[in-house]
């Protein structure tokens, strides 16, 4: 079973092989975070093989994740003013991503798994 694209937020190392495993040919792996530890095997062969194209946030260090929290929990950021679409849910994602290309995001939106 392959599927089109990985979300990875997992933040843990072993599971960039397993996207690799799963991602179909010629489709998107996203890595968002910075695993603790490096992945042990890179397996360039089999991402050039399969043609992935692989794609990359860089979210923060867990010493400062704490930080961030904190100042969430604090009020003293406020994500009110941040993220200005929380109306999203799974099953529209593709209105959030035409809402996006139109310019109705300001800010950052939310997606609900539920």
């Amino acid at each position: 079973f392959q599927v089109d694209c990985v979300l990875d937020c997992s933040g843990v190392s072993d599971t960039f092989p397993v996207a690799i495993e799963s991602v179909s040919k010629n489709r998107v792996v996203i890595q968002v975070g910075w695993p603790p530890k490096p992945v042990g095997e890179f397996l360039n062969q089999k991402i050039m093989d399969k043609y992935i194209t692989i794609n990359g946030s860089w979210a923060c260090p867990m010493n400062e994740m704490k930080e961030i929290v904190k100042a969430v929990e604090d009020k003293i950021v406020d994500l009110d003013l941040l993220v200005t679409n929380k109306n999203y849910t799974l099953d529209i994602l593709e209105n959030a991503i035409f809402d996006l290309e139109a310019g109705k995001i300001l800010g950052r939106a939310t997606i609900s798994i539920k």
